[in-house]
């Protein structure tokens, strides 16, 4: 890992429905680096401009660094450095795919996750709920709501 990050996280987050010949839609795509005092994201949004035309854009955003503090210990729960640990159970049938794949490198370890989620089919473990309810709030941080609502 660089001298400069302490953590680098790469979010790919794909949903759809499988059995469909166009079965996903446009990504969700952002990337996180912290230091040791700041942190900040990239998100990469889209805009479907017509039947073969999407504009994507990416913005850097400073984000509070307290929000990347329970992901290293989340990752290392979730296996993401070995043997990944359950996240997700299955309920039942369901037709909906959620996936997401995390990347990235926390101090010198690389990791990888991969998770699928069938709604209403599967449900979060606690511990996938954890490490979800985490990313989510990097993922869709905004500078003007206050973090403690």
């Amino acid at each position: 890992m660089g001298r400069y990050t302490e953590l680098t996280l790469y979010l790919e987050e794909w949903g759809g429905y499988p059995d469909r010949e166009a079965s996903f839609g446009l990504p969700n795509l952002a990337w996180f680096v912290a230091t040791a005092d700041r942190a900040a994201r990239c998100r990469v949004t889209s805009e479907i401009k017509g039947p073969t035309k999407v504009d994507r854009s990416a913005q850097w955003q400073q984000i509070p660094r307290e929000l990347i503090d329970p992901v290293p210990g989340l990752l290392d729960e979730a296996g993401a450095f070995g043997d990944p640990a359950p996240l997700v159970e299955d309920t039942g049938p369901g037709d909906y795919l959620l996936v997401w794949e995390l990347t990235g490198v926390v101090h010198d370890r690389p990791f990888h996750l991969a998770v699928q989620v069938m709604a209403p089919g599967s449900q979060w473990t606690p511990l996938g709920q954890r490490l979800s309810d985490s990313i989510m709030s990097l993922r869709d941080y905004q500078p003007d709501k206050d973090l403690r609502q």
